[in-house]
């Protein structure tokens, strides 16, 4: 009778071909002169993630699978060329792109110093909390300043997005009903919100605390993968509901779900308008809550923080 290897096994036979292929590559390239691949911090069939040093500079090495790959490398050198151009207050940076070789999927990126944002917000108390919070919105308030315009919210592509995230792993009978009355509460705010001004940018896209690192008063923004053109508000809600999640405060009041020891200093900012504060936010907070009660479903505790949070939502 055949044993079946224990994932760990497996785990650790995926990581080794991995270093092995990339060292393999790294080995051609004339830019490269010496390097250290150092732990792996992902590999999945999508990507391949390790620290690394590049030439004697701390690096992230990256190798993409998935899409039309050559664009996707191409797409994030562009940006993260921009960024760091654009970028003019060292407390406000991105990771730098150091190297593409877009025919073999693989980005060297500079690696970012620090603490992931959401530990290091995580670990703060009163004052120097508040304050990294507001930071946080100015990092993408000024990330958003580069290239933004003014339009009208369309609320029919983000109804249309959150009502197709399948619901099978909600197992709980109040649970579905929790999530049925968020889904009927962001549907019935769609009239009041369609046509709204709203602002439009080239933002993050996937701001949240874990692809932000902070050190020493510096906010790196990490895992930037091109331009990507969107609602600022989005990437507000996405970041406040994240952190409601992974940092949960229960007191102190909460305004849509999210503790006001976040939402307000994030807000105050500026990096969104007061009008927008009251019609696109709330309503893509909803959306956001939807997408994250499904997500984290199979992890008890994050469940529980997750339905806590909707329920103040529509309290």
């Amino acid at each position: 009778m055949r044993l079946e290897a224990p994932l760990w096994i497996d785990k650790i036979r995926a990581e080794e071909d991995a270093r092995g292929a990339l060292t393999a590559v790294l080995n051609t390239k004339h830019e490269v002169q010496r390097f250290t691949l150092g732990d792996a911090l992902k590999v999945s069939l999508k990507s391949w993630v390790f620290r690394a040093t590049i030439n004697g500079e701390d690096a992230v090495v990256k190798r993409f699978f998935d899409g039309d790959v050559p664009q996707v490398l191409r797409n994030l050198k562009v940006e993260l060329d921009f960024l760091e151009r654009s970028f003019d207050d060292p407390r406000y940076q991105a990771n730098r792109c150091l190297y593409t070789w877009p025919e073999d999927g693989i980005a060297v990126l500079s690696f970012a110093p620090g603490k992931r944002l959401g530990d290091e917000i995580a670990q703060a108390s009163g004052d120097a909390r508040r304050q990294l919070v507001w930071q946080s919105g100015e990092w993408l308030r000024r990330y958003c300043e580069f290239r933004k315009r003014d339009s009208r919210f369309g609320p029919r592509h983000w109804v249309k997005k959150m009502t197709s995230v399948k619901t099978d792993r909600v197992s709980v009978p109040a649970d579905r009903l929790l999530l049925d009355r968020l889904r009927a509460s962001v549907v019935g705010q769609t009239d009041a919100v369609r046509g709204v001004p709203v602002v439009q940018a080239a933002t993050h896209s996937d701001y949240v605390g874990l692809n932000a690192h902070y050190h020493q008063g510096t906010i790196y923004g990490v895992d930037i993968q091109g331009e990507s053109w969107l609602a600022v508000a989005k990437d507000v809600a996405r970041f406040l509901v994240w952190l409601q999640i992974h940092v949960p405060i229960s007191e102190g009041g909460q305004r849509y779900g999210i503790a006001l020891e976040y939402i307000d200093p994030f807000l105050e900012s500026g990096v969104l308008s007061a009008q927008e504060q009251v019609t696109t936010l709330p309503f893509l907070i909803g959306e956001q809550l939807n997408g994250r009660f499904v997500e984290v479903y199979a992890r008890p505790h994050l469940r529980d923080i997750t339905r806590a949070a909707i329920e103040m939502y529509l309290a």
